[in-house]
């Protein structure tokens, strides 16, 4: 796993005991990050300022690593030749605190006095083909890739993460509580992992997918790939007008629904107390 993305440990329920769990605090970079009403804190201290900040993109950055501790990151690709904006909310114990750069391709706020200084919130576009690995703790996430990307590495907590576009490389998402949605997507290796957040994904076109889930439902329509590998605990797995021409899926106790016009060419099932049931296109 890329060394920089477990810096990002999020505080769920499925981590810890009912009642040990403060969903207004993330782990954040070494740092422990509320977000109570708005008001945004580090290591206890309030930091009421915010404001966006433009951040240059050096020409030839080949790989981004954006991440928020518990505000959204929105990202687009661009056509290639057109200029990107990359817009960071920076946060700031005193007015007008900090300052932005770049460093290994991720976006910092550095002090510039006394006070205390946040990064902690994305938004506008980046080049394509540049490799992205973002992480969001609180926050939603969306990418949109209508120029492709290099590869797509995500990571979400308990926010929303939407992906769309490509092509895309080979791609890595992981969520917790949120839900995952994919759209339009086309990609190498798709590789999906939740824990009990729900899996959606529409129009997707790769290589092979390998997906493992929980809780959350797994719904996947008009999803072609040559392999398809899908592991889920109680969650249940619905295949609409979806082809593969090779497909394992297992599942524990829910049910596996092939709908439409769903074709899976040499299809393997380990199932614990679920069942195969075919919805054929009336």
């Amino acid at each position: 796993m890329n060394a920089w993305l477990p810096r990002l440990a999020l505080l769920l329920p499925l981590l810890a005991p009912a009642g040990c769990v403060d969903f207004g605090s993330v782990d954040f970079e070494g740092l422990s990050v509320r977000d109570d009403a708005g008001v945004v804190s580090v290591d206890g201290v309030s930091l009421p300022h915010a404001r966006w900040e433009p951040l240059d993109l050096p020409a030839g950055t080949a790989t981004l690593r954006l991440a928020c501790a518990t505000r959204e990151l929105r990202v687009a690709t661009v056509a290639p030749g057109e200029p990107a904006r990359l817009e960071v909310q920076v946060f700031s114990q005193l007015e007008g605190e900090g300052a932005l750069a770049l460093e290994d391709g991720q976006p910092v706020a550095r002090p510039t006095g006394t006070g205390r200084v946040l990064a902690n919130g994305l938004r506008g576009t980046i080049p394509a083909g540049v490799r992205l690995e973002t992480s969001c703790g609180t926050g939603d996430a969306a990418v949109q890739a209508p120029h492709g990307l290099a590869g797509l590495q995500a990571r979400c907590g308990t926010g929303g993460l939407e992906v769309s576009g490509g092509p895309l490389g080979d791609v890595s998402l992981t969520n917790g509580t949120g839900t995952l949605t994919l759209a339009g997507v086309q990609a190498g290796t798709v590789r999906l992992d939740s824990g009990t957040g729900g899996l959606h994904a529409s129009g997707l076109e790769c290589e092979a997918l390998e997906v493992e889930a929980g809780t959350g439902d797994v719904d996947f329509r008009g999803v072609s790939c040559e392999r398809l590998r899908v592991k889920v605990g109680t969650s249940d797995v619905r295949l609409t007008d979806c082809t593969a021409a090779r497909a394992h899926i297992a599942s524990g106790t829910g049910d596996v629904i092939q709908a439409g016009r769903t074709e899976l060419g040499a299809a393997e099932y380990e199932l614990g107390t679920g069942k195969v049931r075919l919805e054929p296109q009336p």
